[in-house]
């Protein structure tokens, strides 16, 4: 019995549990971290098992059941310990809290939900008018052009992004400077 050979072959049932175990709604952890728990499982239950059969060999008594039900067997319980494991920790949702998201100062506003941008009292939004506000905030994100134009198709992004970076550019001096730093507004828990 060649335990690379029988877990190559069996490797495949550590995606269909961590899939079931994922439909757990309360899961914190990443996919891959279950996945790889579980082929870990796959593999210590594989060495138990060839031990078993070796043992069914050598006395004849107690013949293991097939393979294949043993490694579903170990899998859910396996994901069992890890519902009961998840179920115990103390999760906190994001829906929880309650986000300011910006920074400011004296200067400086950064509010995407407002579609308020203002650093060192240049207003990056200014001239943009309609779908123009949105599309380049989304642009300050870090969205593709490409990507910006599939949101907005009547708009042409490109011309919407270089007008405004040019408008920018005059205003490189003041930006450059390091005069002030940035600090959160808001961030607290909802009660």
């Amino acid at each position: 019995m060649d335990l690379n050979k029988l877990y190559k072959e069996y490797e495949y049932l550590a995606n269909i549990y961590a899939k079931k175990l994922f439909s757990f709604e309360r899961i914190g952890y990443e996919r891959e971290d279950i996945v790889q728990d579980l082929k870990l499982k796959i593999l210590t239950s594989l060495r138990t098992y060839k031990l078993k059969w070796k043992e069914f060999e050598r006395t004849g008594r107690y013949k293991p059941i097939p393979v294949l039900y043993y490694l579903r067997t170990a899998l859910i319980n396996r994901v069992k310990d890890l519902m009961t494991q998840i179920s115990k920790e103390n999760l906190v949702f994001v829906e929880e809290f309650k986000t300011d998201v910006g920074f400011a100062d004296d200067f400086t506003l950064i509010d995407f939900k407002k579609q308020k941008i203002i650093v060192r009292e240049v207003d990056f939004l200014a001239g943009l008018f309609g779908n123009e506000k949105p599309a380049f905030l989304l642009y300050l994100k870090g969205y593709p052009i490409n990507y910006i134009q599939k949101l907005f198709k009547k708009e042409k992004i490109n011309l919407i992004v270089k007008k405004q970076v040019n408008h920018l550019k005059s205003f490189e001096k003041e930006l450059n400077s390091e005069r002030r730093k940035f600090t959160v507004i808001n961030y607290s828990a909802v009660d």
